[in-house]
This record gives C-alpha cells, sequence and structure tokens, in this order.
C-alpha cells in the first residue's frame, strides 16, 4: 500500500502535462429495488481518491462506510442497499492506466527513496538487539562495531559530565520514543538515559547505575521511528518519481499519442534530481 504520496496526486502532477486523468460525472445505470447492492461504473480504471456519490439525497465520499469500488473495474458496491426508487450519481476521474499499476509505480518510487537515502519517512516500530562491548568502568554500545563520540560531542549541548561513556545508536531514526531499554536482563529507567532523536543516539547518565560488561545481543531496545506526518519534499519527490514510471508506462504500453515532450520529460528529471539534494541537505542524509 502507498505511503508517501496518493494515485490522486500522482494524476493531479500528470495533468500539469498530459491528458491522461479524464474527469466523469454520471448517473449510474439501473433500477434500485433495495435489494441491489452492486452496479459497474461507466468507465473503469477509476482513480483512487476522486470519487464521489450520491444516493437517496445524501452525497458520499470514498471512505468505505457506504460504499467501496474496485479501482482497476469500475465495480462499484454498497454496505447497505440504496432504498428503492433512488437515484444514483457518481463523479470520479478515470484513466487508461490501472489503478494497480499506479500503485506499484508509487511503491517502486518510495523503495527507491529509501534505498538512496537509507532512512524511512513514515511510522514503524522496532526491536533490536546490540553487543556490549568495553570494560565496567567505560561501557560503549554500538550498532555494527561503529564508535560515534564525535557526533555525540556535536549533540549533547548541556553539561556532559553528566553522561556516561556509554552510548547505543539505533539502526532507525529520527526516534519516536522509546519502549524499553534493557541491558543484562535489567530494564533501565527512562529517567537514566537521554534520546537524541535526529541521530538516532541514546546516552545513559551516570547515575543509571548500568555496568554493562562485554557481551553478544546483551543490549535490547524497543522503539518507535520515523515522522508522524510524511515531509512534504518527499511526498512530492515520491510522486513526480511514480509519475515518471507512470509516463513510461503509457509510452509503453498504448499507441495513442502522448501529449508530453521529451524535454517536459528532462525537467521533471531534473527536478526529482534538485529534490534529491535538498532532501539530503535538509535531513542530512547521504544520497546513494
Amino acid at each position: 500500500m502507498a505511503k508517501y504520496t496518493t494515485t490522486k496526486r500522482i494524476m493531479e502532477f500528470l495533468n500539469l502535462y498530459t491528458e491522461i486523468p479524464k474527469y466523469a460525472p454520471e448517473t449510474v445505470t439501473g433500477s434500485t429495488n433495495g435489494v441491489r447492492a452492486g452496479w459497474s461504473l461507466a468507465n473503469p480504471k477509476v482513480i483512487r481518491g476522486t470519487d464521489t456519490v450520491w444516493f437517496g439525497g445524501s452525497q458520499y465520499v470514498g471512505d468505505g462506510s457506504q460504499y467501496s469500488i474496485d479501482w482497476d473495474s469500475g465495480s462499484l458496491r454498497f454496505v447497505s442497499p440504496p432504498p428503492a426508487g433512488s437515484t444514483i450519481l457518481a463523479s470520479y476521474w478515470y484513466s487508461d492506466i490501472p489503478d494497480s499499476v499506479i500503485q506499484r509505480n508509487i511503491e517502486r518510487a518510495e523503495n527507491e527513496i529509501e534505498r538512496r537515502t537509507n532512512r524511512i519517512y513514515n511510522t514503524g516500530s522496532i526491536t533490536e538487539y546490540f553487543d556490549g562491548i568495553g570494560s565496567d568502568s567505560s561501557n560503549i554500545f554500538t550498532y555494527q562495531s561503529r564508535t560515534f563520540m564525535q557526533e555525540i560531542d556535536a549533540y549533547i549541548t548541556d553539561d556532559q559530565s553528566y553522561y556516561q561513556n556509554t552510548y547505543i545508536r539505533t539502526k532507525r531514526f529520527p526516534i519516536i520514543s522509546v519502549g524499553s531499554l534493557i541491558i543484562n536482563d535489567v530494564g533501565i529507567s527512562a529517567s537514566h538515559y537521554k534520546i537524541y532523536n535526529e541521530p538516532g543516539l541514546i546516552i545513559l547518565t551516570k547515575d543509571s547505575g548500568v555496568t554493562a560488561k562485554k557481551g553478544l545481543k546483551n543490549v535490547e531496545i524497543r522503539y518507535t521511528y520515523g515522522y508522524t506526518s510524511i515531509p512534504a519534499i518527499v511526498e512530492e519527490l515520491t510522486t513526480k518519481i511514480a509519475g515518471i514510471y507512470t509516463i513510461e508506462n503509457r509510452l509503453l504500453g498504448t499507441p495513442v499519442p502522448l501529449n508530453i515532450s521529451a524535454a517536459n520529460i528532462g525537467v521533471i528529471k531534473e527536478d526529482i534530481q534538485s529534490l534529491y539534494e535538498a532532501l539530503g541537505r535538509r535531513m542530512e542524509v547521504d544520497i546513494i
């Protein structure tokens, strides 16, 4: 399921350059008898999120509470049959590319962005395990045997003497919240560590009383990471990459001429590169 953009946004973007999406208001054909619940729209390949349906004097949007649409086939089904004698009206956009293809294009774009930035932009939860290394007096927990003391110095803005030379760097970040931190089978109170969200650092305080010797997977952390709302730049980048994929599908999959020039395609690709560079600067990530 798409995470960073929607089919509707893809089509709104494409509408700037080509005539792929079309608008279709219609009176749905077929009688209502208080029993029948399913109809077929005049146009298949409905664009997800553009639909509105009226019946019985009321307007309904496509949130699934009153009806559902099979986007590829244009099949319309109501949760409860409309009242007998009522007229069903529907408005929506449709195209010559199935919704399932556009969804795959969005997922391809999302996977590309996550791979190139090594970051996930929605929310997720994970449990990670780390090896404890060091001695009783100076313990460092690292991910994949890397140390990040210079980064810690850069992020600690208060009294550094308050913290141990002991930290964890999570695999995924930014950290939203930590559910639990367990070291040597002992749960660590949230008051005994500080979270630096963006770099994914967790630093223990000197009064934590933790003494962790060397061990394999003796540090466990459960945490939630990512972004509570998708950054606008990620949404725009996903929309344009998926838009290019959709244009390519159209060029390869139909003999109908496409009203978009090679120059416009080149401009979109330049915009994508600029967005990647801006994302790298804003999120402080290296673009692969």
